[in-house]
């Protein structure tokens, strides 16, 4: 049961360093040593860049690691910032598309095994053979 745990930890580590540090570190360190020299920084200051991404990656998860509090707010507030993106969809959506588009739509989700007039039959296999 323990070793879930550690392999849940060490396989988020891994795809955090693979997936995110390059970019977002470079940018933290570059807008830290933009605020720490006055002026972009240039290639002589390559190293300087890498430290302050390092301190800036700190200074984020820092606060996650040891506040449980913290943890749950943010759970809250991407809870409601979910709620009010899709909020704000379905509003726009009921707002600019008409209804007999939106009455298709909702009755395309209740008609299993029909295709939509006008379907290319020459197309329909190559898009089942695709690798996504």
């Amino acid at each position: 049961m323990a070793w879930k745990k550690v392999w849940a930890i060490i396989w988020t580590v891994s795809d955090f360093v693979r997936l995110m540090w390059p970019y977002y570190m470079v940018l933290t360190g570059t807008k830290f040593a933009y605020i720490t020299l006055g002026r972009p920084p240039e290639a002589p200051e390559q190293y300087l860049v890498g430290v302050l991404g390092v301190v800036g990656l700190f200074i984020g998860i820092l606060p996650l690691l040891f506040g449980e509090k913290i943890q749950k707010t943010l759970g809250w507030l991407s809870w409601w910032d979910v709620v009010i993106e899709v909020g704000i969809i379905v509003i726009l959506t009921l707002l600019v598309v008409p209804a007999n588009v939106l009455f298709e739509v909702f009755v395309g989700f209740f008609s299993f095994g029909s295709l939509p007039s006008g379907v290319n039959f020459v197309l329909l296999p190559k898009a089942y053979k695709m690798k996504w």
